[in-house]
Parts: structure tokens; C-alpha cells; sequence
């Protein structure tokens, strides 16, 4: 039995080995703002999912910090210049906003 992320792959090799590649609309901005996203919600900025008060977390936040730089360090070289400006933007933001709050006790904004 494939686990679902066995099965995501299995998904995406079979898709390259038949020529047609990844799905149409998938592509790194999407992952890029997938971990920003997570990053607003450990940072308190955006309510998680199926609640209305956001926690922060700085813990959590700042290894979503840490994955997008990490991917971007890792891709460097190949992202097209607004992926590179898009994830530069995200990263700095981030920062900016985790230092604001690592100097304040952890209460959500408003």
C-alpha cells in the first residue's frame, strides 16, 4: 500500500514519463507561498484554518523561514527573476515581522 506522499510521486514520475510533466498551474510560486502562508499563521498574522484566533509560534515560524531560504539557496541559479524577487520580498518581510515579534510578548496583533 503507497503512502500519499508514495503516491504523489508515483503521480509525478508517471506524469514526466509519459512527456507531459507537472499539472498545469503547479509550479514554485506555488510552494513558495504555501510555506509563506504557514509562516503568516505560526507568526500570528492570519488565523490557522477552521479557527478565528491567531497564536504565534515563533519556533514554528522561523523554520518556515528557514525552509524558504533554504530554497532559495538551493535553487539559486535556476529561479527566473521573479521567482528569485518573489522569494527575496517573502523572506525579508518575514524577517522583519518575526523580529517585531521575538521583541514583544507573544500576543497575536489587534
Amino acid at each position: 500500500m503507497l503512502t500519499g506522499r508514495d503516491a504523489a510521486h508515483k503521480r509525478i514520475r508517471d506524469l514526466f514519463e509519459a512527456g507531459k510533466g507537472l499539472p498545469e498551474g503547479v509550479d514554485l510560486t506555488m510552494l513558495i507561498n504555501a510555506i509563506w502562508q504557514q509562516a503568516l499563521i505560526f507568526l500570528g498574522e492570519i488565523a490557522p484554518p477552521g479557527t478565528e484566533k491567531p497564536e504565534i509560534n515563533l519556533e514554528q515560524a522561523r523554520q518556515q523561514i528557514d525552509l524558504l531560504d533554504l530554497l532559495r539557496v538551493k535553487c539559486r541559479g535556476n529561479l527566473t527573476n521573479e521567482e528569485e524577487g518573489l522569494l527575496d520580498n517573502l523572506l525579508y518581510q518575514l524577517r522583519m515581522v518575526c523580529v517585531e515579534r521575538s521583541k514583544t510578548p507573544q500576543q497575536p496583533p489587534g
